[in-house]
């Protein structure tokens, strides 16, 4: 039997092609809050990541080997840049704890998408970051999916 993965934002851009690079090699979930996705070789269910009791259902539910978590509540760069209320980090860190936290229960691994905004970007031109470099976000976003990877 095939490999669950449960895609989380799959109707974003990267949710979306970890779902369709993977669809006929795993049995795929895909996860969406506002934008129904059908995708064939795929099923789909709605899922509001800022919702704990839901990310725990869903996930008990199809008890998926992987979770693929590429969803970020809608938050992007410029809106955490602007977000005064806080919003912003509730979305990517506590959404973030909500699906560690659902995983965990039901004994699934955890895919956790970052990005390069952890770092401050002064390495020279042509060096490239690597996940053993120091991180040092000048941005919320940065911040945001740092301190989340210090959760997980």
């Amino acid at each position: 039997m095939n490999n669950v993965f449960l895609v989380t934002g799959g109707s974003g851009l990267v949710g979306s092609n970890v779902a369709w690079v993977n669809r006929s090699d795993y049995d795929v979930i895909i996860t969406w809050k506002n934008n129904p996705v059908n995708m064939q070789g795929c099923r789909s269910e709605k899922l509001d990541i800022l919702n704990k009791d839901e990310c725990i259902k869903i996930i008990k539910k199809y008890k998926p080997d992987y979770v693929i978590h590429t969803a970020a509540a809608n938050w992007s760069f410029d809106e955490c840049e602007q977000d005064t209320r806080g919003l912003s980090k509730d979305g990517i860190c506590g959404a973030t704890q909500s699906i560690v936290e659902a995983c965990h229960l039901a004994n699934s691994k955890l895919v956790f998408f970052s990005t390069d905004w952890v770092f401050d970007g002064t390495k020279p031109l042509g060096e490239k970051y690597d996940e053993e470099d120091l991180a040092k976000p000048i941005c919320k976003y940065g911040q945001y999916k740092y301190e989340t990877e210090k959760y997980i």
